[in-house]
């Protein structure tokens, strides 16, 4: 049994569970409909958190971003933590259901697998390596900033549009290139 946040796909909107003050470890038994996809927020201070996750992951982390292109590399959900009180780092975990899982990240190594965390912008480097694949979970320790996340294949290729490319050499056995990036989608690593 889970406890299902719900979203709505046009306004955006979302329900969170709130945590209140805690100190230690503790999980959210998150889900929706089918799907169970829990959070555990582990720390030494005392801190207060707002939780929720949707599946059918979006580039911005919001329930009614543009998906995805790519569904492959990454667990089909996102996880939204934000927090109302506190500074100390804190350990996140997630679990997903396996029927979330593209194609390429059901085959990933433990070591392959990470959390990333959208910053309003981009989507930050994959991080975590704590994974567990055939029991579908990961850990990302000593966050200190909060939004939503996703979890993914470490070394995903990233979706550019270049503006421009130029190369000029320099010597006789080097070559320097030099880019404009005119759009990144996404972007995961």
């Amino acid at each position: 049994k889970h406890i299902i946040t719900q979203k709505n796909g046009v306004s955006g909107a979302i329900a969170y569970i709130r945590s209140g003050a805690f100190t230690g470890t503790r999980t959210f038994p998150l889900g929706e409909g089918n799907y169970y996809m829990t959070a555990t927020l582990s720390s030494v201070g005392t801190n207060d958190f707002n939780v929720a996750v949707f599946s059918g992951s979006a580039l911005n982390g919001q329930p009614n971003g543009a998906p995805f292109t790519s569904l492959s590399p990454i667990v089909n959900a996102n996880w939204i933590i934000n927090r109302n009180a506190g500074t100390t780092a804190t350990d996140i975990s997630f679990s997903w259901s396996e029927s979330l899982e593209g194609g390429a990240f059901s085959a990933a190594a433990d070591n392959q697998i990470g959390i990333s965390r959208f910053d309003g912008l981009n989507w930050d480097p994959l991080t975590g390596i704590n994974g567990d694949n055939a029991g579908n979970t990961v850990t990302r320790t000593g966050v200190n900033t909060f939004s939503p996340f996703i979890v993914a294949v470490l070394g995903t290729p990233l979706p550019l549009k270049f503006g421009s490319v130029t190369a000029s050499r320099i010597g006789t056995q080097q070559v320097k290139v030099d880019w404009k990036v005119f759009e990144e989608s996404d972007v995961l690593s």
